[in-house]
């Protein structure tokens, strides 16, 4: 399905959208492309207008309707807030504790072992 909008810089754009949905509390009639998603500010009866159009005809124009950034959560912000918390010093030390424990109590830590040729 093809849509054609005017993104936030005013200027006309088209995009292949797979899905097209309706976001009651925001009153925004949100596109999902496959590289980025946005949406148009509008009611919910228009939406429904636009919404079959889009169905029967695979294509819509909504140049008219102002603009909206979709703001997209996902996985990975968690993920970045959990390496905010890691710190590289701390396993270093951990791992020279664990290696001086080794040495002291006399446990062979890693080494290598060379295998004959052929």
């Amino acid at each position: 399905m093809k849509v054609l909008y005017k993104n936030m810089d005013q200027l006309l754009s088209v995009m292949d959208v797979n899905k097209a949905e309706y976001l009651m509390d925001e009153e925004i009639l949100e596109f999902c492309g496959p590289e980025e998603d946005f949406g148009i500010k509008i009611s919910l009866p228009l939406a429904e207008k636009i919404i079959s159009a889009l169905y029967q005809d695979d294509k819509a124009d909504v140049t008219q309707f102002t603009y909206c950034e979709i703001d997209s959560f996902y996985e990975d912000d968690d993920e970045d807030e959990e390496d905010d918390d890691f710190d590289e010093d701390d396993d270093e030390d951990f791992i020279d504790e664990i290696l001086d424990s080794m040495e002291q109590n006399k446990i062979p830590g890693s080494r290598r072992i060379t295998f004959p040729r052929k």
